[in-house]
């Protein structure tokens, strides 16, 4: 009796036993199997979509730059339009009137801008200017300036570079440095980072063509 037991327990044991070294690789290679295609599965599931939004993301990014590309042209032509309608309008109005009337011109520009339609700025005006100025017509583009100085407009130092050159031209050099020590009364000649040292460079160089030696304060 005590053996029959005893033997019972020993065979439940071992039988415990087998089934533990065969039931724990067993388990770990059923859920390896099981685990390995379905999580492969799950990156799937969740990779699509976002691949997916991914390549909407591109196409939107695409399709804004287009667009913004499309708005700067559109936007560039309609300046450029702009600025011809500005030019003609001024040309015609100085076809109308005498040189010696160019401050009128400006007068009647600025009180028809809404009749045009447009806005007249100073940028405008200095390249006008300089363009009559390249044209040969420096008085034009003196008066143009001499109205900008009445209107009280700041120059910045290329325009009045290019100021200080067409006062050189319609009327002497003299005058030309007697406005320019009056626009810039500390102005400094050795030091070339100075502000307005494109506009001495410009009285140099009038200096320089001249050969006259006369000595300017």
């Amino acid at each position: 009796m005590y053996l029959r037991r005893f033997l019972l327990v020993s065979s439940s044991h071992l039988s415990h036993r087998v089934c533990s070294r065969v039931a724990g690789p067993a388990r770990k290679r059923t859920c390896t199997t099981i685990s390995g295609p379905a999580l492969a599965s799950v990156e799937a599931s969740v990779a699509a979509p976002s691949s997916a939004a991914g390549f909407k993301a591109v196409s939107l990014l695409s399709t804004s730059d287009g667009s913004s590309d499309s708005a700067k042209k559109e936007k560039a032509k309609e300046a450029a339009k702009t600025q011809r309608k500005k030019r003609n309008m001024f040309e015609e109005q100085l076809e109308n009137r005498r040189v010696t009337r160019v401050k009128q011109t400006l007068n009647a520009l600025r009180r028809r801008e809404k009749e045009y339609g447009v806005s007249i700025t100073q940028a405008d005006l200095v390249r006008w200017a300089r363009r009559l100025d390249k044209d040969g017509k420096h008085h034009h583009a003196y008066e143009m300036f001499e109205w900008m100085e009445e209107k009280k407009m700041t120059f910045s130092p290329s325009e009045l570079a290019t100021f200080v050159g067409l006062i050189e031209k319609t009327k002497d050099l003299g005058e030309a440095f007697a406005y320019f020590k009056k626009a810039d009364p500390d102005f400094d000649n050795m030091d070339v980072k100075s502000k307005n040292w494109p506009a001495y460079k410009v009285l140099m160089k009038c200096y320089c063509d001249s050969g006259v030696h006369a000595r300017f304060v």
